[in-house]
């Protein structure tokens, strides 16, 4: 079972909750840091370490100054996809990882974009990629291809889906960078998807779904042979393209973790020493630092014998980060049902022909402890058993955006559990019962087929909740309003 967060991030998370149930906009001032102590009952350290979290997220920022303090803010997909990217590279993701949720996530994508963009849409698409066949740099060949994929994303009206598919095209440009690529084969590769992405744009705009599955299968084969076939660097490059040097600075450490096989309390270097190894600017290094320990690579200690020390990635942190972004932007339970229903009956197929027989076993007698749960318990106990069958299908990129999904259709709202039919708890165990002894079996089309009705039943329970709770709130709203003007 999880564990009870610390303080800080309590207040990190009753901060964002916040937000997130009045609706506040960016812009709106929550309070100066005297204001906020008084507000949460925390000491000055403890809310200056859940400010920290909460500007992480990107869901508030600290202004000095006459009239400062935190401010909500917008969080942006590119910075959000970047943070998934940093942890997917973090954890040492492989080329097989990689394409098989590229394959996956981008079919539907252009699927998806084919049938909502519109011809206005699909000569957008076209338009950024005119000209793009004379870029003679890989920065700015990184951002056009980078703008394509986010403008791609946006005809889907499916944020979920384009913010992970962002993430993973991020990740695909640096897996790239640590391979050997002369500047003409570069320049080739580039050159032949240049070409495969303008046919990808004309077939959305002709709405010719399965020739743009097609075309975009084919890149994806193409780019995972090629890269299959070039050994990897020894020394890492600096990321061209859009990705700031705190990114690039953060990777760099990350790959010297890794090449030196350091564990976790192995010592980096205190602040001067960093700065001296890799010849930054202060601001660099702590943007780099800030972000590995968002992700739970490093910490900075503090006092005598301190320095950057290396720790335990956290996903936890990436997953909410992500949830809190999907949850700002309103994310509709329609959009979280086709994304999941799109993830999770594939992450149990893939468990099915992948995990263990000790790992079958002990799931089984996990879900015979969680069985007996009540009330709220008991959901949560279930939604643990979700992330556990994603863990198990063997693709880290898949299992980590299925948590982040299954976040994010909970929500960050306080929500009541007494909206539950009495017998749907019922029917919830006895489903993951059968989706478990499919499991066991091995049995992958009866596994796909139980998750499928499973999630189809967990998300119309939720869709009726959300109705529910519209239903409530907007009489209490008009009552605010008359007392207003009586």
């Amino acid at each position: 079972m999880a564990r009870e967060p610390k303080r800080a991030q309590q207040i990190a998370e009753q901060i964002e909750r916040e937000i997130l149930n009045r609706g506040l906009v960016s812009g709106h001032r929550l309070g100066t840091e005297p204001e906020l102590v008084e507000r949460y009952a925390v000491s000055r350290a403890v809310l200056r370490e859940a400010i920290r979290m909460v500007e992480r997220h990107q869901l508030a920022e600290t202004r000095r100054g006459m009239g400062g303090g935190l401010f909500v803010a917008q969080p942006a997909e590119e910075a959000v996809a970047r943070v998934l990217s940093a942890y997917l590279d973090s954890i040492g993701l492989e080329l097989s990882e990689l394409f098989e949720a590229r394959r996956l996530l981008e079919g539907e994508l252009v699927r998806l974009a084919a049938i909502r963009g519109g011809k206005r849409g699909a000569r957008e698409l076209e338009a950024i990629l005119e000209g793009g066949l004379a870029l003679d740099s890989a920065r700015d060949a990184v951002a056009l291809l980078d703008h394509f994929y986010a403008r791609l994303g946006e005809l889907t009206r499916s944020p979920g889906l384009a913010l992970f598919v962002r993430a993973l095209s991020l990740a695909g440009m640096n897996m790239a960078l640590g391979l050997h690529f002369g500047r003409e084969a570069a320049q080739a590769a580039y050159r032949a998807a240049w070409k495969r992405y303008r046919a990808i744009a004309k077939s959305i705009a002709t709405h010719d779904v399965e020739r743009a599955q097609s075309q975009i299968a084919g890149q994806l084969d193409t780019d995972e042979r090629e890269w299959s076939a070039r050994r990897r660097r020894r020394r890492a490059l600096a990321p061209p393209g859009r990705i700031k040097q705190g990114d690039a600075l953060a990777r760099l450490i990350r790959e010297r973790i890794e090449s030196e096989g350091m564990r976790p309390g192995d010592r980096l270097g205190s602040e001067t020493e960093l700065l001296d190894r890799y010849g930054v600017s202060r601001s660099i290094l702590r943007e780099a630092i800030r972000l590995l320990e968002h992700h739970g690579v490093v910490e900075m200690r503090r006092g005598i014998g301190g320095g950057l020390v290396v720790s335990e990635p956290d996903p936890d942190s990436v997953v909410r980060a992500a949830s809190v972004y999907l949850a700002h932007l309103g994310l509709t339970v329609e959009q979280i049902r086709e994304v999941r229903l799109l993830l999770e009956p594939v992450g149990a197929a893939l468990a099915a022909e992948r995990a263990s027989d000790a790992d079958l076993a002990e799931l089984a007698a996990d879900l015979v402890a969680r069985l007996g749960l009540q009330g709220g318990r008991g959901l949560v106990a279930f939604r643990e058993l979700h992330e556990r069958i994603a863990d198990l299908g063997g693709n880290r990129a898949l299992a980590l955006f299925t948590r982040v999904m299954i976040a994010a259709a909970w929500g960050l709202k306080d929500r009541a559990v007494r909206g539950l039919p009495v017998d749907a708890l019922e029917k919830l165990r006895h489903s993951d019962t059968r989706i478990v002894g499919a499991l066991h079996e091995r049995d992958v089309e009866r596994v796909t087929a139980l998750m499928l009705d499973h999630l189809k039943f967990t998300l119309d329970w939720w869709a009726a909740l959300h109705s529910r709770e519209r239903l409530n709130v907007r009489p209490a709203r008009r009552r605010d309003a008359r007392r207003e003007t009586d």
